[in-house]
C-alpha cells in the first residue's frame, strides 16, 4: 500500500511540474499588443520548377506588404534570386501560399527563404533537399 501511494505522489508531482503552455497563436491573439507576427514554412514533397511555401501570420495585427525578400541556395543550383510582392494584407491567423521563381540544379542543396512586411517582421525558414534538372524533393 506505502509503495502505491509513494508512486502516486510521484507521479503528481511530476504531472504537477510540468508547465502547460498555449500555442503562438493562441499567445498572441490573446496578447493586448497589436502587431503581426510571420512565420514561413517551405513545404515538403516533390516540385517541378518552384518550390512552394506557407506564410502565417500569428500575431494579432494586419501584417502590410508581405515580400518575399531573399532567398539562398547552397549547392550546385542556378537562381533567379530578385525578390517579389507576394501579398497586399495578410490577416491574422490567415495563410497564404506562395512559390519561389524557377530554378534548376544538380544533387543536394539546402534553400533558406526570408519573408518581411512593412511593419518590420522578418521570418525565415531553411530545408534541405535534392534536385535534379527542374525536379526537387524537399523531405
Amino acid at each position: 500500500m506505502k509503495k502505491t501511494i509513494g508512486i502516486l505522489v510521484c507521479f503528481l508531482l511530476v504531472v504537477i511540474s510540468i508547465p502547460v503552455t498555449k500555442s503562438t497563436l493562441e499567445n498572441n491573439l490573446t496578447n493586448n499588443n497589436s502587431e503581426p507576427i510571420l512565420e514561413v514554412s517551405i513545404n515538403p514533397g516533390f516540385y517541378v520548377y518552384s518550390l512552394g511555401f506557407n506564410i502565417y501570420n500569428v500575431g494579432n495585427a494586419i501584417a502590410h506588404n508581405v515580400t518575399f525578400s531573399s532567398i539562398y541556395f547552397t549547392g550546385k543550383i542556378l537562381y533567379n534570386s530578385r525578390p517579389f510582392f507576394i501579398i497586399e494584407e495578410l490577416q491574422p491567423g490567415q495563410t497564404a501560399f506562395s512559390r519561389t521563381y524557377s530554378f534548376i540544379g544538380l544533387g543536394l542543396f539546402t534553400v533558406n527563404i526570408t519573408v518581411t512586411c512593412d511593419e518590420g517582421c522578418i521570418a525565415t525558414d531553411s530545408k534541405n533537399g535534392i534536385a535534379l534538372g527542374v525536379f526537387y524533393y524537399i523531405p
